[in-house]
């Protein structure tokens, strides 16, 4: 590892000249594999690839690092970064009044963990990261359904169009845009991600792919026939990045959002 060139991302960093992503790359080509930032010892802690370690200490800003972890002080704080309203010194500041002791950022994961005073951990993944599950363990799942009153056909022409969704997905989606190869761009309450929906009229499927900083989900869902109206139905399986408090939190979320859509298409 080149020692000097590691100083100069970190002094870039703490004067607001370099971004995180570029952060990331510079590190990746020094062959550098994770590294570690302690807010109680002031310190930086770099593994490489080939076994080499570097650490130094850093003046990092802080008013101290609070005794009660919060994740999602941290999500809040990342996201003004993703979203270019706050830099490294920001993140310093509000990560340690957050409970946030410690970090390490895996490069080959593209994941960070953190670690609170009091034992809280949470893991958040880099933006666009995909969750790898095709060896994963069965995951907790839930079904989330909402009966309409509203023809079969008009409830599946609404959800089949990724446009309508800002419409009643009001806790988790801000906006929807054509994307490319079937794909929809959105902006999420944690940032940037992406739709796309499979849709099969004839058999009321609506199955779908969302992708956000927090997270990638496969839900299968469907829309049937309910007597003069319609039930919607969807599937979720807690994503890896989930542990189970925020899973529950995530399902109940949804119920705000079924609720929504049914005020919706009963007008």
């Amino acid at each position: 590892m080149n020692e000097a060139a590691i100083h100069r991302l970190i002094d870039g960093a703490l004067t607001r000249a370099i971004k995180f992503s570029e952060i990331l790359a510079a590190l990746a080509k020094e062959g550098v594999e994770a590294y570690h930032v302690d807010f109680i010892r002031n310190e930086y802690r770099y593994y490489a690839k080939n076994g080499e370690t570097f650490v130094t200490s850093v003046p990092l800003i802080h008013d101290g690092v609070a005794a009660q972890f919060s994740a999602e002080k941290i999500d809040a704080i990342n996201k003004r970064v993703q979203a270019g309203e706050a830099w490294y010194p920001d993140f310093v500041k509000e990560g340690a009044a957050a409970g946030c002791a410690y970090y390490i950022v895996y490069l080959n994961g593209r994941k960070v963990r953190y670690f609170g005073r009091d034992g809280g951990e949470h893991i958040q993944y880099f933006p666009g990261a995909q969750l790898a599950i095709a060896d994963a363990p069965v995951s907790r799942s839930a079904i989330k359904f909402v009966d309409i009153q509203a023809a079969p056909e008009k409830v599946f022409a609404f959800l089949a169009n990724p446009m309508n969704w800002p419409k009643y997905a009001i806790v988790n989606l801000r906006s929807v845009s054509p994307g490319k190869d079937g794909w929809f761009d959105v902006v999420t309450k944690f940032g940037q991600g992406q739709l796309k929906i499979s849709a099969t009229k004839e058999l009321g499927i609506f199955d779908h792919v969302w992708k956000d900083p927090q997270a990638s989900w496969q839900v299968y869902s469907r829309v049937v026939p309910n007597g003069s109206g319609a039930t919607v139905s969807m599937t979720l399986f807690q994503p890896p990045v989930m542990d189970d408090q925020m899973f529950a939190h995530a399902m109940k979320e949804m119920d705000v959002e079924m609720a929504k859509l049914k005020e919706i298409l009963e007008r």
